[in-house]
């Protein structure tokens, strides 16, 4: 990874672990994200193009929610703030805008406020 990425990972994995109060290692944690970002896309995209049926989608979806969970110790405030964005032209693990907003403004965000669990750095 080269050094300006993995700086922006680790900073956001830091902020990640101070919001939930997390004992995890940042990078390990934004990769384990990513992973599941890119899975929830796949999964979104093969939806929205026909090619799965919606029962399908859901219990898939509902296996990456609870890996996201499970990452978040399934802490009830992680619960509350977490979205799950089923539509693929954007970024599918999210915090609520109103909870970003208030708890974590210097999260990294969409256009729409929401805050984003695995953004992908350039």
């Amino acid at each position: 990874m080269k050094p300006q990425i993995l700086a922006q990972v680790t900073r956001h994995g830091n902020q990640l672990i101070q919001l939930f109060n997390l004992s995890i290692d940042p990078v390990k944690l934004c990769r384990a994200l990513r992973r599941l970002e890119a899975q929830a896309n796949r999964i979104n995209t093969l939806y929205c193009n026909g090619d799965i049926e919606m029962e399908y989608h859901e219990k898939q979806s509902d296996v990456i929610e609870e890996r996201v969970k499970k990452l978040f110790n399934n802490s009830d405030m992680f619960t509350a703030a977490f979205y799950y964005n089923s539509d693929p032209r954007g970024y599918a693990l999210k915090l609520h805008e109103e909870w970003t907003r208030v708890n974590a403004p210097d999260l990294y965000k969409d256009w729409g406020g929401y805050g984003i669990l695995a953004p992908e750095f350039k």
